[in-house]
C-alpha cells in the first residue's frame, strides 16, 4: 500500500488536484466563515442572509439531481475549470455590492462552484487512486478542501479583513479562483494535445505494421 502510495505522489497530475483543493476550499471556507459578516456590513438582514444561504442550496438540488449525467457529459476534470470560474465569479461580485440583496442571485454560481464540482472531485478521486487506497484518497481530499483550507482561510483571510477590508479580501480570493482555473486549464489543454498526439503515432504504427 505504501509503494502504491508514493507512486500516486509522484505524478503531476495529483499535485495539481492538491492545488485545486486548497484553492478551492480556501474560497469556500473564506464565503462560509466571512461571507455573512461581509454582507451584515453592507446592512443585510438576517432574514437576507438566511435566503441567501438556503437558495444556495435550492438552487443546486435540480443539479445535484442530474450530477451524473452533466458530470459525463463535461468530463471529472474538465468541471473544475468552470467551479473555478465560478467561485472568481462569486467572490468578484461580492466585492463589488454597493446592496445586499444581489448576494441571493450570486449565490447560484454555487451549482457548478460547489455541488456539480463536489461530486466531481469524489469520483475523480475514484478514478486516480490505486485500488486499496480509494476511500483514503478520498477521506484525504475532504480533509483538504474542509479542514486546511479552513485553516489557512481563517488566519489568512482574518488578516486581509482586518487590515483591507472585505472587497480586497474577496477580490484577492477571486484572482487565486481565476488565476489557477488559467493554469489548470492549460495543464488539461496540455495534456489532452500529448495524449492525442500519442493516439496519432499509436495509429501511425500500426498502420506501417499492418502494411
Amino acid at each position: 500500500m505504501w509503494r502504491k502510495a508514493l507512486v500516486l505522489g509522484r505524478k503531476l497530475e495529483i499535485w495539481l488536484f492538491v492545488l485545486l483543493l486548497m484553492a478551492m476550499g480556501s474560497c469556500f471556507g473564506f464565503r462560509a466563515i466571512y461571507g455573512s459578516w461581509y454582507l451584515q456590513g453592507i446592512g443585510a438582514t438576517d432574514l437576507l442572509l438566511g435566503v441567501s444561504r438556503g437558495m444556495s442550496d435550492l438552487y443546486g438540488l435540480p443539479f445535484l439531481y442530474s450530477s451524473k449525467w452533466w458530470i459525463n457529459k463535461i468530463g471529472y476534470r474538465a468541471i473544475f475549470i468552470p467551479a473555478l470560474l465560478g467561485n472568481a465569479i462569486y467572490c468578484f461580485s461580492f466585492s463589488f455590492l454597493e446592496a445586499p440583496w444581489p448576494a441571493v442571485i450570486i449565490e447560484s454560481t454555487l451549482i457548478i462552484a460547489y455541488h456539480l464540482y463536489w461530486v466531481a472531485v469524489m469520483q475523480y478521486a475514484i478514478c486516480i487512486a490505486p485500488e486499496g487506497l480509494q476511500a483514503t484518497v478520498r477521506a484525504l481530499a475532504g480533509s483538504l478542501q474542509y479542514n486546511l483550507s479552513r485553516v489557512i482561510t481563517t488566519t489568512v483571510g482574518g488578516y486581509l479583513m482586518s487590515e483591507y477590508g472585505g472587497r480586497v479580501a474577496f477580490r484577492v480570493l477571486g484572482s487565486i479562483a481565476l488565476i489557477y482555473a488559467i493554469l489548470y486549464g492549460s495543464y488539461l489543454r496540455m495534456d489532452h494535445l500529448q495524449k492525442k498526439k500519442k493516439t496519432i503515432q499509436t495509429e501511425s504504427n500500426l498502420c506501417k505494421a499492418t502494411s
